[in-house]
């Protein structure tokens, strides 16, 4: 039987799930970030017989503890989907794109910031 594990990373209390092939709810529960917790979590995750695939919604930053725990007991966690990871990248480009436009056009924005002129240079 295939299993599916999903781990939603938090700072501090992550929540696991995992479900077989028919979609049945497994293990669905809490999951703080301390080490005796993963270490059972990983041990339940082991008692499962058969295949199991690892999800997790965040790699690196603040699951990168969670994702070590995995790694060292063999799991070989997934990456998040591919417009997870580039939807912070497409605003900012589109943001970039807006605002070329709109100097393009003439529009200015006013500087947040004005700079005044110094008075001496810097050596």
């Amino acid at each position: 039987m295939r299993y599916f594990a999903g781990i939603d990373v938090a700072k501090d209390i992550h929540w696991l799930c995992v479900i077989d092939d028919n979609a049945e709810v497994v293990i669905d529960h809490a999951l703080p970030n301390t080490q005796e917790d993963i270490d059972a979590a990983c041990t339940e995750l082991h008692a499962l017989e058969g295949e199991l695939v690892i999800g997790l919604d965040v790699m690196g930053s603040i699951a990168a503890f969670i994702e070590a725990a995995l790694i060292s007991k063999g799991y070989q966690p997934c990456p998040p989907p591919r417009h997870r990871r580039q939807s912070g990248a497409r605003w900012l480009h589109k943001r970039r794109d807006k605002i070329g436009s709109q100097r393009r056009q003439g529009h200015r924005r006013a500087d947040p910031h004005p700079q005044e002129p110094a008075d001496c240079c810097l050596r």
